[in-house]
């Protein structure tokens, strides 16, 4: 590393407890925190699987992930050691440190090949809602600008969009990428709702349009950022549909929803200072780690944190 990086390494020293925290993982200084390298929790049930020494070092009895605070943060960020991490790596943690540093911006607008991915859409059909696909998850009346399902194979099938069998109906969303106007659809995010061995003996769960960039993209419900009182954040498809219907009776509610790689996108996604910011994933490692992925680009305001199906159950249904 440069003399200017080590300079703002030096700047920046921070304990293990003091990332932790604001990323939003639960521990402390005497029970140890979870490892932000291989995501375990405890060690040894109640023990956190990390432990930090006296002299700010820290270690992962799991993986053996070894660093000090701000290693412990590039591994959150960025999935390896602040010294193993390229510059925009790197940055990405400046940026998170509030160190001033490049100016991340918006992506552009979508070139004109992402036309292909909106006349797809619109040859989708409307979700059956009666469906068991559907039914099982409570997933009814959809609105048809939120999903779809897949039409069967024919001519018009697009080479970017794996074809399968026409019994394997997918259940797809749009996804869409924050530039400067708002959001833009740039590419298409589907589900299997037939299980294996009747989806092509395959176990594929999720999918994105093939050589179509999916980073920092995510699921929104089409209502504008700058107006939200409140944001919901979910992982998947099925989550965020979900929440998504949830928030349909609900002013001002901005339901997002993202898969791995989709937190990036939340580096350009303005949100209020007003508006209450909700993380809405489920209790387990990588609910946890999409949860402190999303945090640490909004580190100077509070975050709260909730189980999709508790944060629905305890919200009354809004008045009409």
């Amino acid at each position: 590393m440069g003399q200017s990086v080590s300079g703002w390494i030096d700047r920046q020293r921070r304990t293990v407890a003091d990332v932790a925290t604001q990323l939003g993982y639960v521990g402390s200084e005497r029970h140890g925190w979870p490892c932000p390298a291989c995501g375990e929790q405890k060690r040894d049930g109640r023990r956190g699987a990390v432990v930090a020494g006296p002299g700010g070092g820290w270690h992962c009895y799991r993986c053996s992930a070894v660093g000090d605070g701000l290693d412990y943060l590039s591994y959150a960020l960025c999935g390896k050691r602040l010294r193993d991490s390229d510059d925009s790596e790197r940055r990405r943690v400046q940026d998170w440190c509030g160190e001033a540093g490049p100016a991340l911006t918006p992506r552009e607008a979508p070139p004109a090949r992402h036309a292909d991915v909106s006349s797809f859409w619109t040859a989708c059909y409307p979700c059956p809602n009666a469906d068991p696909f559907m039914v099982g998850r409570r997933l009814s009346n959809v609105p048809p600008n939120l999903a779809r399902f897949t039409p069967p194979p024919s001519d018009a099938w697009p080479e970017w969009w794996p074809r399968g069998r026409s019994d394997t109906w997918r259940l797809v969303t749009r996804g869409w990428a924050p530039i400067p106007d708002g959001f833009a659809p740039v590419n298409l995010h589907g589900r299997a709702i037939v299980e294996p061995p009747e989806f092509d003996g395959r176990r594929i769960k999720t999918l994105w349009g093939k050589g179509l960039d999916a980073r920092g993209l995510v699921f929104w419900n089409e209502r504008p950022t700058a107006d939200a009182q409140l944001v919901v954040v979910a992982e998947g498809i099925t989550d965020w549909l979900a929440l998504a219907l949830w928030a349909s009776d609900r002013d001002n509610v901005v339901a997002l929803g993202l898969t791995s790689g989709g937190a990036e996108a939340f580096a350009n996604i303005p949100i209020p200072d007003t508006a209450d910011l909700v993380i809405a994933t489920d209790d387990d490692p990588a609910g946890d780690d999409y949860a402190a992925k999303v945090a640490a680009h909004y580190r100077h305001r509070r975050v709260h944190r909730a189980h999709p199906s508790r944060l629905i159950e305890s919200q009354p249904k809004a008045a009409k």
